[in-house]
C-alpha cells in the first residue's frame, strides 16, 4: 500500500517518509474497524482517497495553508469568544487577541500530538513542502476528533476553547463582534449540508485510537450513501458527495462539475432531499443512528421517560388510518433486528406505513435529543 500511496503524492524529498506514515496510519483505522473489513479493497482505496485528496489540498495552497486551517477552527469555536455579560467591559482588541492565543496553543497541542503519533522526535518541525501539508491535514482532523461521555459528545477543539476560555477570570467581560465572526465563516469553511455530511465532516478521521473505530464509521457511512445514491441513478449527488468532502466552495463546486448557480442551487436541494431519505432507508439508518450514538437498542439515545413520551407522540398522530394496535407493534418491532418488510408482515400493515411510523419515531426522537441537549448547553453557559 505504501509504494501505491507513494504514487499519489505530490514529488517533494519527503515524499518516502510521509507515504510510510499514512500507509501505518490507514491500516491501523482499517484494523479497528470490522465494518471497512467486510469490503477491504473499497475500503482502503476510500481512505487513501481520503487522506491523499487533503494532503494535495494543502499541498497546492501552502501559502494560505495555516490560514485555511485556522479559519476553519475560528469557524466551530468563535462563539465561545463571544459570550459576554457585557458589551462595553473590553475591545474588540482584547477578544481578538484572545483567540490568536488560543489557535497558538492550540497549533502547539496539535504538533504535539502529531509528533507522538507518528513516532517523530520532540524537535521535529515541518520543513518540505509536503511535511506542512501532512502537518496541516493533521491539525485539520486533531480539531475534529471526538471525546465520548455518557450523555454526549464533544469535538478537542470545543473542549480544548471551553477550557480555555474559563481558564481565564475576564472570559465573561469579552465584548460580542458578530461582524467579525460572520466575516472569518464566510472567508473560510463554507456552511455544512446537514445533518450526516455535517456528522461526517466532523468525525470523519481523527478519533483518539481507543474510538478510531467508532469514527471511521462514517467512511463506512459515506460508501453506504454513495452506493445507495448510485443504485437510484444519481451520479452527480455523488459528485457533489465528494466535493463537498473536500471542503470545496460554491464557485469550485460550479467550475468542477460545469453548473450555473442556479443549477448548482438546484443540485445542492436534489442532494438534501436524497441524503434525507437515505438517514431514513432500510437497513442504513440503524447504522447511522449507532454512529450518532443513538441506537435503537438505547431507545434512540433517550431517557425511558423520554422515549415514552416520544412513542405516546407518535400514536397520537393521524397514522392513516391504522390502528392504535398495529402502531404499537410495529414500533415494538422496530427495536429488533427486523426489515420493514419483515416488521410489515408481522404488524399486518405495507411496508410503506411501516416505514411511515418509523419516520415519524425517528423524528420525534432527534426533536428531543436536540432539545435536551439545547437546554444543556444553556446551562452551562448561565
Amino acid at each position: 500500500m505504501q509504494d501505491f500511496i507513494f504514487s499519489l503524492l505530490p514529488d517533494d524529498k519527503s515524499r518516502s517518509e510521509i507515504s510510510n506514515r499514512l500507509a501505518i496510519k490507514i491500516q491501523r483505522i482499517f484494523d479497528h474497524s470490522p465494518r471497512m473489513q467486510k469490503d477491504p479493497t473499497r475500503s482502503r482505496e476510500l481512505l487513501v482517497e481520503h487522506w491523499v485528496r487533503r494532503l494535495d489540498t494543502y499541498f497546492e495552497h501552502q501559502d494560505c495553508g495555516h490560514s485555511l486551517v485556522r479559519k476553519s477552527i475560528v469557524g466551530t469555536v468563535c462563539h465561545y469568544f463571544s459570550r459576554s455579560t457585557g458589551r462595553s467591559s473590553s475591545s474588540l482588541g482584547v477578544k481578538t487577541d484572545l483567540l490568536e492565543e488560543f489557535l497558538q496553543e492550540f497549533c502547539m497541542d496539535a504538533m504535539r500530538i502529531f509528533r507522538r503519533e507518528s513516532a517523530l522526535t520532540g524537535k521535529y518541525q515541518p520543513s518540505s513542502r509536503l511535511e506542512k501539508a501532512e502537518f496541516f491535514t493533521f491539525w485539520e482532523h486533531y480539531a475534529k476528533r471526538t471525546i465520548h461521555f455518557s450523555k454526549n459528545s464533544q469535538t478537542i477543539v470545543r473542549l480544548r476553547a471551553q477550557g480555555f476560555i474559563k481558564a481565564r477570570a475576564e472570559w465573561r467581560e469579552i465584548p460580542i463582534a458578530f461582524d467579525s465572526i460572520d466575516k472569518a465563516i464566510e472567508e473560510g469553511l463554507s456552511a455544512s449540508e446537514g445533518g450526516l455530511l455535517q456528522c461526517v465532516r466532523e468525525e470523519v478521521s481523527g478519533q483518539p485510537l481507543e474510538t478510531e473505530s467508532d469514527a471511521i464509521d462514517a467512511l463506512s457511512i459515506v460508501m453506504d450513501l454513495e452506493k445507495w445514491l448510485l443504485d437510484r441513478g444519481h451520479p452527480e449527488c455523488v459528485e457533489y458527495l465528494k466535493l463537498r468532502m473536500e471542503d470545496a466552495g460554491v464557485e469550485k463546486i460550479e467550475k468542477k462539475m460545469g453548473l450555473t448557480k442556479r443549477q448548482r442551487d438546484y443540485l445542492q436541494q436534489k442532494f438534501r432531499y436524497h441524503t434525507d431519505k437515505f438517514l431514513l432507508s432500510d437497513p442504513y439508518w440503524r447504522s447511522v443512528h449507532c454512529y450518532l450514538g443513538a441506537p435503537i437498542e438505547d431507545r434512540l439515545g433517550l431517557s425511558r421517560t423520554e422515549w415514552e413520551s416520544v412513542v405516546v407522540g407518535v400514536l397520537s398522530q393521524d397514522n392513516s388510518g391504522l390502528d392504535v394496535e398495529i402502531v404499537v407493534s410495529v414500533i415494538e418491532n422496530i427495536q429488533k433486528e427486523m426489515s420493514d418488510e419483515a416488521i410489515a408482515e408481522v404488524s399486518g400493515c405495507t411496508p410503506h406505513k411501516a416505514y411511515r411510523i418509523r419516520a415519524k419515531l425517528l423524528q420525534a426522537a432527534k426533536e428531543t435529543r436536540t432539545a435536551k441537549e439545547t437546554w444543556e448547553n444553556t446551562q452551562e453557559s448561565a
